[in-house]
């Protein structure tokens, strides 16, 4: 009970700080900045498209082919999924694609030095003194997810409100409904890129070094999901027989690969996944605890 109460003492003084930093609402910035303009570009293509086809002639639907290539490219082509996704608003659409891809990123840059810049400095120690490593592990990396859950939060209400204002056929019904889903699949992803990050500052001394050990790590995660992919194309071509190889099964010890499969429309499917991302979070946040309590600070 103590090292609950004191890691909310720990996240409730981290996430003071972190809101006061220049680089975290440096990088706020940037991710909003990003979103805008990717908001913007997309309706202005969407636009240009709707024009050139209207004055061609050319049913509006001819607009859903593109969209449909967008998704493919990044959802695995899945008729499914593809068909889930292909109403939602343009803007929404690649605000949420390139969050995903870029979020941990973000994420690596707004916590690489939480733990790591104390323990450079020495100043760590002092607060081992009044409080368990535990509870100070904790409360940093809560205070990181909380920024995070922040930052995805401002981004999907820009891009949700710019679509209601430009979109006349996008509903507050229709955004109520899918809005949970986008983001909830943001949030998910992002716990877990929070966990990884607190895991890899807990391990290093030197900031630097702890950011290289953290995008090294998403690195080395970006080409497994690469290679599990490739592997699942591949058994997909006709006449190729059995069942997943091992380049395949690599998958399932990537974070995305759960994330894509949280965002199917079937509760059945997408329910675990989000429980299997949640256990990426917490299984990166006891390596972070154990790493802390267990190295001399």
């Amino acid at each position: 009970m103590q090292t609950v109460t004191d890691s909310l003492i720990v996240f409730a003084a981290e996430l003071r700080r972190a809101l006061r930093s220049p680089r975290v609402l440096l990088v706020l910035f940037l991710y909003l900045a990003l979103a805008a303009l990717t908001v913007l570009a997309a309706g202005f293509i969407a636009q240009k498209l709707q024009t050139q086809l209207t004055s061609q002639g050319q049913p509006t639907e001819a607009m859903l082919s593109p969209k449909a290539g967008f998704l493919a490219a990044f959802f695995r082509s899945d008729r499914v999924l593809i068909e889930s996704l292909i109403d939602v608003p343009a803007a929404v659409l690649v605000v949420f694609v390139l969050g995903r891809f870029f979020l941990s990123a973000y994420v690596a840059l707004l916590g690489f030095d939480s733990v790591s810049a104390e323990l450079q400095t020495r100043s760590l120690r002092y607060l081992g003194i009044r409080t368990s490593r535990s509870a100070l592990a904790l409360g940093k990396g809560l205070a990181l997810a909380a920024v995070v859950l922040l930052l995805v939060t401002l981004v999907h209400l820009g891009s949700f409100g710019y679509a209601l204002a430009t979109v006349p056929e996008f509903s507050f019904g229709e955004a109520a409904r899918l809005f949970p889903r986008l983001w909830g699949n943001t949030v998910l992803i992002g716990l877990a890129m929070a966990g990884l990050t607190t895991l890899c500052s807990t391990l290093s001394r030197s900031p630097a070094l702890a950011l290289t050990l953290n995008l090294t790590a998403l690195f080395a995660l970006w080409v497994a999901g690469l290679v599990s992919d490739g592997a699942r194309m591949v058994r997909s071509l006709p006449g190729q027989d059995g069942g997943p190889s091992w380049q395949e099964r690599l998958g399932l010890l990537v974070p995305s690969t759960w994330s894509t499969e949280a965002l199917y429309p079937d509760p059945g499917r997408a329910l675990p996944a989000a429980l299997i991302l949640l256990g990426f979070a917490a299984l990166f946040m006891t390596g972070a605890v154990a790493a802390l309590r267990a190295r001399d600070l």
